[in-house]
């Protein structure tokens, strides 16, 4: 999932199907292809993933990528890979970049 910033609008979750890419993760393909389509840049977004394979796509896009350890990789797994910060659950992601300043919560009435 890559969620920009849109002018402090609200998050936005934009999938990308595997067939629309030339190569899967760990290539920033698909990662480059949902920035192209939204026309910004990669400081303008991030990524979240719950796999080492997630961290080293976003960061072979250039896209700071924070992990979430609901899957295969454990936290320090997530770390290594090149995750800005991990939580250890999809609540404490969403505490943890609210309290940073970094997204506003989908979650939470305009």
């Amino acid at each position: 999932m890559v969620r920009p910033q849109l002018h402090n609008s609200n998050q936005l979750q934009l999938p990308t199907p595997t067939g629309e890419v030339a190569e899967p993760k760990p290539s920033p393909a698909p990662l480059m292809e949902i920035t192209g389509r939204l026309k910004i840049s990669e400081e303008q977004c991030c990524y979240v993933g719950d796999s080492f394979v997630d961290m080293q796509m976003s960061k072979a896009a250039g896209i700071s990528a924070y992990g979430v350890a609901t899957g295969h990789s454990s936290m320090d797994e997530l770390r290594e890979a090149g995750a800005v910060d991990v939580f250890s659950s999809l609540t404490e992601l969403e505490r943890g970049l609210e309290a940073k300043g970094d997204f506003r919560s989908t979650l939470a009435p305009p």
